[in-house]
C-alpha cells in the first residue's frame, strides 16, 4: 500500500461527506414538505410550488445509504465488535430518543388523529426496533431507514466478530453476488437489505478506492453496484408515480444516481479537496437530529398554524425552526449524552468481561 493511501487511514473525518449529508438531508426535508405532506394528506396546507424539484427528494436516501456504506466501512476497519456496537448506539440513540419523545408530545398537544401515537407504540419506537414488529408503526415514517442502517449494523457486526473485516474486499464482492441472486430469485431479504444493498456495498468499495487505490476487480463491483442500483431507482419511480398519481421522469432518476455515484468517484480520486473544510462539521453533525425530526413534528406544527399565516411564512418558519432543533438536539444532548453512554458502556462491558474470565478461571 502506497503511503498516501495509508495517509487516509489517519484521516478522523471527510468533511465533504459531512456536505453530502446536509444537502441529502435537506434533499429530504424538501420532499416532504413541498410534496409528500400534502399528498399524502400528512398536512392540510397545498404548498406544490416547487413540487416537480421536491418530488425528486426522496432519491436522497440513496445518497444517504451510500455515505453509510463508506463511513462504516472506515468505522469498522479500526474497531472491534464492542467498539463497533458502543460507537453505533451512541450515534444512534440519544438524538433518536429526543427527537421520538418530542414528536409523540407534539402528536399529543395537537391531538391530530392522523399523528397518534399509543404508549406501546412509544415504547416499542424508543428501542429503535418497532421496524421488526409487523403490528407496531413507525411514530414518524422516515425512522424506516434506521431499520435498514440496522440491518447493515448487524451484518458487519458479524463479519467483526468472526474476524473477518480485513476481508472486507472479498466479503463485499461476495454480498453483491448474493444480491444479484436476490434480484433474481428474491429470497434472503436481510442479505438485500430491502434492495437497497447495492449502495452500501459501493460505499463500502469506495472507501476502499480511497485507501487502497483502484484495481479492476473495485471497478467491476461498483460498475455492477451501478447498474443494480438505478434498476432499483428506476422500480421505485415507477412505483412512486403510481402512488402518489403524479409524474416521474426515470431520466432525471438515472441522472441524480449517476451523479451520487460520480462524486464519490470524484471523492476517492481526492478531486474534491476545494471542499475539504471544517466549515461543513456543523451542517454535517445536525443532519441526523434534522432528519428524525423534520417530517411530522413539522407538518403537525403547519397544520396548526396554516390557516391563519402565510404559506411562504410558515414554510420560512418551520425549515428555520426544524434547523434550530437540530442544531440544539446535537449540542444539547447528543454531544454530552454520547459522551456519558460511552463511557458507561465500556465501564459496563468490562466489568463483564471481567467477571465471565473469573467465573471461568473458577470453572473451566
Amino acid at each position: 500500500m502506497r503511503s498516501g493511501y495509508a495517509n487516509e487511514r489517519s484521516r478522523d473525518r471527510f468533511y465533504e461527506i459531512d456536505l453530502l449529508r446536509f444537502i441529502a438531508a435537506l434533499s429530504v426535508v424538501f420532499f416532504h414538505y413541498g410534496f409528500h405532506g400534502y399528498l399524502k394528506h400528512k398536512t392540510d396546507m397545498p404548498y406544490l410550488y416547487f413540487a416537480q424539484v421536491a418530488k425528486y427528494g426522496y432519491f436522497a436516501i440513496y445518497l444517504f445509504f451510500i455515505i453509510s456504506g463508506f463511513v462504516i466501512l472506515k468505522t469498522a476497519m479500526s474497531s472491534s465488535a464492542r467498539g463497533f456496537v458502543i460507537s453505533r448506539v451512541v450515534r444512534l440513540y440519544p438524538a433518536f430518543w429526543v427527537s421520538c419523545s418530542v414528536t409523540s408530545i407534539i402528536s399529543i398537544l395537537a391531538g391530530d388523529s392522523r399523528y397518534h401515537v399509543s404508549l406501546l407504540q412509544y415504547a416499542i419506537n424508543m428501542t429503535m426496533f418497532s421496524g421488526f414488529f409487523d403490528n407496531i408503526h413507525y411514530i414518524d415514517g422516515v425512522y424506516w431507514t434506521l431499520t435498514i442502517e440496522i440491518k447493515f449494523y448487524g451484518l458487519v457486526l458479524v463479519v467483526l466478530i468472526l474476524n473477518q473485516i480485513h476481508k472486507a474486499k472479498e466479503l463485499l464482492g461476495l454480498w453483491l453476488v448474493l444480491n444479484v441472486l436476490w434480484s433474481i430469485f428474491h429470497y434472503g431479504e436481510i442479505i438485500s437489505l430491502n434492495g437497497f444493498a447495492p449502495l452500501f456495498i459501493a460505499g463500502g468499495m469506495f472507501y476502499l478506492i480511497r485507501t487502497e487505490g483502484f484495481s479492476v476487480y473495485k471497478i467491476i463491483i461498483i460498475a455492477m453496484c451501478y447498474l443494480l442500483s438505478l434498476k432499483g431507482a428506476y422500480r421505485q419511480c415507477l412505483g412512486m408515480a403510481n402512488d402518489y398519481r403524479y409524474d416521474f421522469s426515470g431520466i432525471v432518476v438515472v441522472i441524480i444516481i449517476s451523479v451520487f455515484f460520480v462524486m464519490f468517484l470524484l471523492i476517492t480520486m481526492r478531486c474534491t479537496t476545494s471542499l475539504f473544510s471544517k466549515r461543513w462539521l456543523i451542517p454535517g453533525a445536525i443532519t441526523y437530529p434534522l432528519y428524525l425530526i423534520h417530517q411530522n413534528a413539522g407538518l403537525m406544527i403547519v397544520n396548526l398554524g396554516y390557516q391563519h399565516i402565510n404559506a411562504h411564512i410558515i414554510m420560512v418558519c418551520i425549515l428555520t425552526t426544524m434547523l434550530l432543533a437540530a442544531y440544539i438536539i446535537h449540542n444539547k444532548v447528543e454531544k454530552p449524552l454520547s459522551k456519558r453512554m460511552k463511557t458507561l458502556l465500556n465501564r459496563l462491558l468490562r466489568v463483564r468481561e471481567s467477571t465471565c474470565h473469573d467465573n471461568w478461571q473458577r470453572h473451566p
